[in-house]
């Protein structure tokens, strides 16, 4: 398993980016660092990650692939929060997962925000 650690680079209301609002997931990557649907669903177990806001404790998720959708971080509703909902955000990935590199997330309202990957672990 690897850790892709991606930071806020670009988006509405954040220009300059934003290192405080930060995805770390664990995955499996192909030998080119790609994400591979094969590895997905091979993997019994889910793969994590947490999605890291200021001011707010990380909230854990789990990566998701569909064959029509593609890649996407599903998180549950906190039960501790009155009222909190399900997010779903689509991953509109780049051919590799290697820092350095770009990725899109698509947040649950459709607003999309550039992400730096920052390390692979």
């Amino acid at each position: 398993m690897r850790t892709v650690s991606l930071v806020l680079a670009s988006g509405p209301g954040f220009p300059m980016g934003s290192a405080e609002h930060r995805y770390e997931l664990t995955l499996r990557l192909d030998p080119t660092s790609r994400l591979n649907p094969e590895l997905w669903y091979a993997d019994p177990a889910p793969w994590p990650v947490q999605r890291c806001w200021p001011g707010m404790p990380p909230r854990p998720g789990t990566v998701q692939h569909d064959e029509e959708t593609g890649w996407s971080m599903h998180f549950d509703p906190r039960p501790e929060v009155a009222g909190d909902p399900s997010l779903h955000c689509r991953l509109l990935t780049t051919p590799f997962l290697r820092p350095g590199e770009y990725i899109t997330v698509q947040e649950p309202d459709g607003v999309e925000y550039g992400y730096r990957i920052v390390q692979v672990v």
